[in-house]
């Protein structure tokens, strides 16, 4: 309870307050006057308010510290994430440019479209069995993990046919 306010030496004003203890805190209270060296309990209750605000402050500012650097980890990894997209985009649209400029005529009559339908499938059987080693060969080797990502830039798009075979 406020009872009045005076001056202190230092300029400041005071406030005085009055506080009911249990006698086992008041007994506390004074235990911690005697081991800190406080002068007395007024100041021991001025020391822990001020130890409060002080601890409250920091955990605010250590909070918003996490914040601003989950914020950064995050856009990062969208950053990252946004590389990855745009690489795929461009890996595909050389893949069908390659594709389309690669593809042969395909003939007028019955039988030599049928041939050109079983070649076509041959290739894509042959691709799709590439694919599918590269894909066990690089994921053996850890090549998914995000820190290989755009690391091996010699790793470049086939100029031919014969190197999508290898």
């Amino acid at each position: 309870m406020v009872t009045g306010q005076k001056p202190a030496q230092s300029g400041r004003r005071r406030t005085k307050f009055s506080v009911r203890l249990e006698a086992s805190d008041a007994q506390a209270a004074d235990r911690i006057v005697e081991e800190k060296g406080f002068r007395s309990r007024n100041e021991l209750i001025a020391w822990l308010l001020r130890s409060y605000l002080k601890q409250k402050d920091d955990l605010e500012e250590q909070m918003f510290a996490m914040i601003d650097r989950l914020e950064e980890h995050l856009s990062r990894k969208l950053q990252q994430i946004n590389t990855i997209s745009q690489l795929n985009v461009a890996q595909t649209d050389a893949l069908i440019r390659w594709i389309v400029t690669a593809m042969p005529d395909l003939p007028h009559d019955e039988s030599g479209l049928r041939r050109a339908k079983l070649r076509g499938f041959e290739h894509y059987k042959r691709i799709q069995m590439v694919a599918a080693k590269e894909f066990r060969d690089r994921r053996a080797n850890d090549v998914y993990r995000p820190e290989h990502w755009l690391a091996e830039e010699e790793n470049q798009a086939p100029d031919s046919p014969e190197d999508v075979s290898r």
